[in-house]
C-alpha cells in the first residue's frame, strides 16, 4: 500500500485538530522548517553511509510533514487572492 494512502487519513486528522488549536500560519511554518530541517540532513547524507542512521531520520521528518502540506493544500484562499491569481496567470 503506498505510504501516501496510509498517511492521509491521519494527515487530514491532524491537520484540522492543529490547525484549528494554533492556526494555519503556525503550523505552516513549523512544517516548512522541519522539511528544511530534513533536507538538510539527506544533503549530507555520505555515500556509504547507512539507511538506519542516515536516512531514517530525514525520511521521519519528512514524513511528519504531511501535515503541514495538508493544510496549506485546504486552506481557503479569499477571494481577492483568488482574483489576483487569475489576474496573473493570463
Amino acid at each position: 500500500m503506498p505510504e501516501n494512502v496510509r498517511s492521509r487519513p491521519l494527515a487530514l486528522v491532524f491537520a484540522a485538530r492543529l490547525t484549528t488549536r494554533f492556526g494555519a500560519r503556525p503550523v505552516l511554518v513549523t512544517g516548512l522548517a522541519v522539511v528544511t530541517d530534513a533536507l538538510v540532513l539527506l544533503a549530507r547524507v555520505p555515500a556509504d553511509g547507512s539507511y538506519g542512521v542516515d536516512l531514517l531520520p530525514a525520511l521521519v521528518l519528512l514524513a511528519a510533514t504531511v501535515v503541514a502540506a495538508t493544510v496549506l493544500r485546504r486552506r481557503p484562499v479569499p477571494e481577492i487572492e483568488q482574483r489576483q491569481l487569475c489576474a496573473t496567470a493570463r
